[in-house]
């Protein structure tokens, strides 16, 4: 992920003060300590997308994961309208929901106060032009198309290693996969394909 994402993670994760929506401003009581200001400004248009209306809730919440999906779509931009599946440890099957735009937020916002902490949140745009992965403990996977260019962010770093080479491998030559499992070396690099 972009290192101001690695930040905001960092930054909720050793959070202890809560916070509180009020409009479009984000208030934090106590307040934060001077090193995470920073970074919290430089979240403060994306934070509040995360909060409902003068409810509060400790700062770590934040990182619950539907609460994170929204935080980041803010960021990012939401195209129109998603698939949100979600995982739950109790269930077998997930649940999914087309979701249009103007319902998602408040949508994820329900589901995190009235639902158990799913395992996994998956979006995934209707055109194909974005998808986000979050899984607990934290994993977070993104890939976003825009004006002809696809920005893919990982994190922790291992996320982003399976998600290339799986790319790579499906951009491969069948008979290379089957020899390179058998270990045997194949010549020529895949990364090119794909970076």
């Amino acid at each position: 992920m972009e290192p101001l994402t690695v930040n905001l993670l960092g930054v909720l994760e050793e959070a202890t003060y809560t916070v509180r929506r009020e409009g479009e401003r984000v208030v934090f009581s106590p307040a934060p300590p001077p090193e995470h200001r920073p970074t919290l400004t430089a979240w403060k248009h994306a934070l509040p997308h995360a909060l409902e209306e003068g409810k509060r809730i400790p700062a770590r919440e934040l990182l619950r994961l539907e609460r994170l999906t929204c935080i980041l779509l803010a960021r990012e931009g939401v195209p129109e309208p998603v698939w949100a599946t979600f995982y739950y440890p109790a269930q077998k099957e997930p649940e999914r929901v087309l979701a249009p735009v103007e319902n998602l937020f408040p949508h994820l916002l329900w589901r995190a106060r009235n639902l158990p902490a799913p395992r996994r949140v998956h979006l995934g745009s209707t055109d194909g032009r974005m998808v986000l992965d979050l899984e607990a403990p934290l994993v977070i996977f993104l890939r976003v198309e825009r004006s002809g260019r696809v920005e893919i962010y990982g994190w922790p770093d291992a996320r982003m290693r399976v998600y290339t080479e799986a790319a790579a491998r499906g951009r491969m030559n069948p008979n290379h996969i089957l020899l390179e499992r058998q270990g045997k070396s194949v010549h020529g690099s895949y990364w090119t394909d794909i970076l």
